[in-house]
C-alpha cells in the first residue's frame, strides 16, 4: 500500500499584539538659564615699541659711524643747517639726525652711496627738480660734495624754518 501523504501541521496563528501603551508626554523643557551679560571684549591695546635708546642723543655718535665720503657730506650738511638756521639743534630721532627749532626743520640719513636730506612735508612750499617725494616731505639725494648747491639748500632751510616759526 502506498503511504498516504500527510500534511504538515498548520501554523498556529500569532497571538494578537497588545496595543502599545500610550506615550507619556515629554516633560516640559525648562527654559535655559539666562546668560550672564558679558562685557564686550576690549581689544588688546597694541603694545607700543620701546623708545629707542638713542632718542635725543647727540648726533656725534651717528656721524662717527659713517664712511669717509658720507661723513664729509654729513659734516657739510650740519654746517649748512646750523649756519642757515642759527637756532637749530640736532639730535637723534628715528635713528637719524633731526634738526629742530620750535618744530622739525630737516633731517638726513646715510644711504648706500649717498646721503638723503629731508624736509618735513607740513605745508611748506619748496620745489625743485632735484627734490623728490610727496606728502610726508621732500628729499634731496646728495651723492658727493660737488652735488651740493649750498645756497639753494640754505634757502630751503630758511623757508622751512620761517614756516615752522609761523605755526
Amino acid at each position: 500500500m502506498a503511504a498516504a501523504k500527510t500534511k504538515p501541521p498548520a501554523k498556529k496563528p500569532a497571538p494578537a499584539k497588545k496595543p502599545a501603551p500610550a506615550k507619556k508626554p515629554a516633560p516640559a523643557k525648562k527654559p535655559a538659564p539666562a546668560k550672564k551679560p558679558t562685557a564686550a571684549k576690549k581689544p588688546t591695546p597694541a603694545k607700543k615699541p620701546a623708545a629707542r635708546a638713542d632718542l635725543g642723543a647727540p648726533i656725534d655718535g651717528y656721524l662717527g659711524k659713517l664712511d669717509r665720503d658720507q661723513r664729509a657730506i654729513a659734516d657739510a650738511l650740519v654746517a649748512i643747517i646750523t649756519t642757515a638756521v642759527p637756532g637749530a639743534t640736532g639730535s637723534l630721532k628715528w635713528g637719524m639726525p633731526v634738526f629742530e627749532t620750535t618744530g622739525m626743520i630737516a633731517y638726513f640719513r646715510a644711504q648706500k652711496g649717498y646721503v638723503r636730506l629731508g624736509f618735513p612735508g607740513d605745508g611748506v612750499a619748496i620745489e625743485h627738480p632735484s627734490l623728490y617725494g610727496e606728502g610726508s616731505g621732500k628729499h634731496l639725494r646728495v651723492a658727493s660734495l660737488a652735488d651740493m648747491d649750498r645756497a639753494r639748500i640754505s634757502g630751503w632751510l630758511r623757508a622751512v624754518a620761517a614756516h615752522v616759526a609761523a605755526k
